[in-house]
């Protein structure tokens, strides 16, 4: 996996890369709090 900027998150169901201010994944569209497990959930990219 390429390693994004601060925030940015991979979609657990399609692998997609997506930016930080994603709340959806761009290609599945699945949530971000459902498929995220990376981004900590203190961090300031979490809506």
């Amino acid at each position: 996996m390429m390693e994004g900027k601060e925030g940015d998150w991979e979609c657990n169901g399609c692998k997609n890369r997506n930016y930080a201010f994603r709340s959806f994944c761009n290609r599945c569209k699945n949530p971000r709090l459902l498929v995220d497990t990376k981004t900590p959930p203190n961090s300031k990219w979490l809506p």
